[in-house]
């Protein structure tokens, strides 16, 4: 088959509307019998004709079986949003991952769980359809009795992390009832742009979703490397020893394999959250079924790459320990893995640094002597995250001066009592700061 995206420009959303209603520029071949029967069942054959042609020389089989069947008998569906999954997949999702495959675009496809949504809560949609780590389309969902309003859900849960993109693309459903969308951010708010809606009970009109889908499915590997070009934040699942994480937009959601870790993590994280400046991921939503937390902010995790950088990163990393080590909590796993800068457009020395992922403060796990202080499982102390300092000293990407190596050995002294203080330490890169 010869239809693959030729376009290399992403259009405007004005200019979207009227493209997903046009032909495509490849029809389908049907055999004539084939195009009678579906024909018949249209009340407008528009979009078939938008679709297909009649062709005595071949036939696309694939097509016709995966869409056109499709279109004249769906899936049945019943009262509840949960029956209406496979109807709602079979005309969008899969609609989009047949188009997008055949324009080599890999994407990942995720439908909302019960659990999800539960967990996330206001921030996660029912699908979500990820190009490049980037999600580029979603949708919101109610069944036929259900209240609510998705189109506002789609604006209220979507936290714009998508910088200068113009737009992202996405769906709104009411049981039958679907309506195709560009959410885009004005002026700090996002707002839903309609396309196009469909009646799906009809169809034609179930020709017509197909006919727009086959249309912006191709959009999506450009809108990814949009966002790679601006630096949007991409969403990710990874695994950890004793957790999964997945970070999605601006938020962080850590699901723990035990019970009584996600208790020890919980119970930590709600003391951290009683202090005051908060320096360090805050908890947004939890939940105890599922061993779940979700916190803000999502940081960029990356190092600094200029000494005023790593300074104003050490200055607020020991400003995060005085404040802690106060309460008699230790990080106890102080790494440039769990070091993030605000995803503000601030300079290195002008942003805010955070401290991250304090799981081991409750020491679920044992650490690895290479990149950990001598003691760090067998004793607790300040001593323990003051020796990290040196450590991130000596693993930095930054060219350290003298005095910073200085610096940089008294804090990994073998013996505990010889490192500095914290608030000798503070005293100390802030003098350093003040010199640059």
């Amino acid at each position: 088959m010869n239809w693959k995206q030729t376009t290399n420009i992403l259009p405007d959303m004005h200019q979207l509307k009227e493209r997903i209603s046009q032909p495509l520029a490849y029809r389908f071949p049907l055999n004539a019998a084939s195009f009678a029967s579906i024909r018949s069942a249209c009340n407008d054959t528009s979009f078939l004709n938008f679709l297909c042609q009649v062709s005595d020389e071949s036939h696309s089989t694939l097509f016709a079986a995966k869409f056109l069947l499709n279109a004249v008998y769906p899936p049945p569906v019943g009262d509840t949003k949960e029956s209406f999954h496979s109807f709602w997949d079979t005309f969008i999702s899969n609609v989009i991952t047949f188009t997008a495959t055949a324009n080599n675009t890999s994407l990942a496809y995720n439908r909302n769980s019960r659990q999800d949504a539960s967990v996330f809560g206001l921030q996660r949609p029912n699908l979500t359809i990820t190009v490049d780590k980037f999600c580029v389309f979603r949708g919101q969902e109610i069944g036929p009795s259900s209240n609510g309003n998705p189109k506002e859900e789609l604006s209220s849960k979507l936290d714009w992390s998508f910088k200068e993109v113009p737009y992202v693309l996405a769906y709104y459903a009411r049981a039958y009832n679907v309506t195709l969308c560009a959410i885009y951010n004005y002026q700090k708010v996002v707002h839903v742009y309609d396309l196009m809606s469909f009646d799906l009970t009809f169809v034609d009109h179930r020709l017509a979703l197909i006919t727009a889908l086959f249309h912006i499915a191709p959009l999506l590997k450009m809108i990814a490397q949009l966002c790679v070009k601006v630096g949007a934040i991409e969403d990710e699942d990874f695994e950890r020893t004793t957790k999964t994480v997945r970070l999605q937009g601006n938020f962080v959601k850590k699901t723990y394999k035990t019970m009584d870790t996600y208790s020890k993590v919980l119970g930590l994280y709600r003391q951290l959250g009683q202090m005051d400046p908060p320096k360090f991921e805050q908890i947004f939503s939890s939940n105890m079924e599922h061993r779940s937390i979700t916190f803000l902010p999502r940081v960029v995790q990356r190092q600094p790459i200029t000494i005023r950088g790593l300074l104003k990163s050490l200055v607020c990393i020991l400003e995060t320990l005085q404040i802690i080590h106060a309460k008699g909590i230790y990080h106890r796993d102080i790494r440039w893995v769990n070091v993030g800068r605000s995803r503000d457009d601030k300079s290195e020395e002008d942003t805010q640094w955070f401290l991250i992922d304090f799981d081991e403060a409750v020491g679920i796990s044992q650490l690895g002597p290479e990149s950990h202080a001598p003691e760090t499982n067998h004793q607790r102390g300040p001593s323990v995250d003051i020796w990290s300092i040196g450590y991130l000293l000596k693993t930095s990407i930054v060219t350290v001066p003298d005095e910073l190596r200085v610096i940089q050995q008294s804090c990994l002294e073998v013996n505990p009592t010889l490192r500095p203080g914290v608030d000798v330490l503070l005293a100390q890169i802030k003098s350093m700061a003040l010199c640059l």
